[in-house]
């Protein structure tokens, strides 16, 4: 028994719209952008510090021990001498048991106790940021063993140093013909001493790190070349 036309009609034409129709799987397996992360290793997702991070931390460390130092030793150290009517022990390289006398019945009990907490406060802050700038720096320097721990000594050897003289000038201010003037005196000129070094270290540490950076230029090393 043949079929009609109509039945010929919706029987292939049912047939041809699901050959058309895509199956549900092709089509998403066709929709792009469904893999990203897969493309990925681990390794390219590790984020890495750029090089420059650490200078930047050195230079803005640099900036704040500096103006700390600044503050100290020409807003706060005159302050003292002015109230003392003589300069600040502190600020002098040597100084005599006269001078302490002097310093001391100039600032009085009131302004000596406010030495001392200025010694144990500013004093003591600067002195420990100023270690660890310059351990930081001459770690990021690259010396050699020995010499980066010889260049290590230095700012370690400042910082106790800086923060002994405080303690001793306290103590020779409180009794200036008890002895210790001349320990406060010795320390006062070593922190002096130290200090020097410490600057020429830094121009030494300038100087390498400009010619490690010219060096690198030459190479076609640095970033962006």
């Amino acid at each position: 028994m043949g079929l009609s036309k109509g039945q010929k009609k919706r029987l292939y034409g049912e047939q041809a719209a699901a050959q058309v129709a895509p199956a549900p799987q092709q089509e998403a397996q066709a929709q792009p952008g469904l893999r990203v992360i897969t493309d990925y290793s681990r390794g390219e997702l590790v984020a890495t510090p750029e090089n420059g991070s650490s200078y930047i931390f050195l230079g803005v460390a640099f900036v704040i021990t500096l103006l700390f130092g600044l503050y100290y030793h020409l807003m706060l150290l005159p302050g003292v001498s002015n109230m003392a009517g003589a300069t600040a022990p502190e600020l002098m390289t040597w100084f005599s048991t006269d001078h302490l006398q002097r310093v001391a019945t100039g600032l009085g009990v009131d302004g000596l106790r406010e030495y001392q907490v200025l010694h144990r406060s500013t004093g003591l802050i600067f002195s420990l940021i100023f270690a660890f700038t310059w351990w930081n720096m001459v770690r990021a320097s690259q010396f050699e063993l020995l010499v980066g721990r010889l260049m290590l000594t230095l700012p370690v050897a400042y910082a106790v140093v800086f923060i002994a003289g405080g303690f001793a000038i306290d103590t020779a201010l409180a009794d200036p013909l008890g002895g210790t003037a001349g320990l406060a005196a010795v320390l006062v000129a070593a922190r002096w001493v130290l200090l020097i070094l410490c600057l020429a270290q830094l121009a030494i540490m300038a100087v390498r790190l400009v010619r490690s950076k010219v060096d690198a230029f030459s190479r076609g090393e640095l970033p962006g070349q």
